[in-house]
């Protein structure tokens, strides 16, 4: 299985978020659906500052619960 695409959330405003993108100079934003489709998703990884951004530290707690319960 191939390392997840780690990617990192930059900024979260007017209902876009920002997302750095490995090799990429400029950050890309998508809306709400797709940047939880990215969390769901196995094949990438978002990291960010969880002060800043309190909404990835409350889905990694869930992941967290759901593997510990499996």
């Amino acid at each position: 299985m191939n390392e997840p695409v780690t990617l990192r959330l930059v900024e979260i405003k007017d209902g876009k978020y920002k997302i750095e993108y490995p090799n990429l100079s400029v950050p890309i934003e998508i809306n709400e659906h797709l940047f939880y489709k990215f969390l769901s998703s196995n094949e990438f990884m978002i990291e960010g500052d969880t002060h800043k951004f309190p909404i990835l530290r409350s889905y990694t707690n869930s992941i967290e619960n759901q593997n510990m319960s499996a």
